[in-house]
């Protein structure tokens, strides 16, 4: 990043001062297609160790998915950007557990991936919305009172046809 303008000619001896990040790097859990890619600033050879994991905590209104916890051989330098591969690609949340605290984050759908921020490693879990089973019930109920109705119709339709014949024969 330069402190000074560059879009303009430079036409005389200008010092600039320049600021380097260190860059972005994405490891991953080893698998293939990876399991989980982490992305932050990290130390040169960090390596990444995925564990699954089981969860028996209950988050309101969500039901569990898979659950893992990860390490990093060395410290990330900035926030750790998580990409866990979700196979349904609906994750609504992740419940996120850092020092032995639950706490639940908002997540991103990419692909086949769900996408959230931590600071540190740590222990999460997948979070799917339940579905109310009130839904399933009006639907069947639905379906069956509209089949019903279509028997009785057909059923009226085939005894108008018969009245018929017989008044003619």
């Amino acid at each position: 990043m330069w402190d000074k303008d560059v879009k303009s000619p430079i036409i005389r001896h200008t010092t600039f001062s320049a600021e380097y990040n260190k860059a972005t790097t994405t490891i991953s859990s080893g698998e293939e297609p990876p399991l989980m890619l982490a992305e932050s600033v990290f130390a040169d050879n960090t390596t990444l160790s995925l564990k699954e994991e089981d969860v028996d905590h209950v988050f309101d209104g969500y039901k569990n998915g898979k659950a893992y916890s990860f390490t990093l051989s060395k410290d990330a330098y900035d926030v750790i950007k998580v990409h866990i591969r979700d196979d349904k690609k609906k994750a609504a949340k992740i419940a996120m557990q850092i020092d032995g605290k639950w706490s639940m984050v908002d997540c991103t759908i990419d692909g086949s991936y769900a996408v959230f921020e931590t600071a540190k490693p740590c222990k999460y879990v997948l979070l799917y919305k339940k579905i109310s089973p009130i839904v399933p019930i009006v639907i069947c109920g639905g379906t069956a009172v509209l089949l019903m109705a279509v028997f009785i119709v057909l059923r009226r339709i085939k005894k108008h046809g018969r009245s018929k014949e017989k008044e003619n024969v």
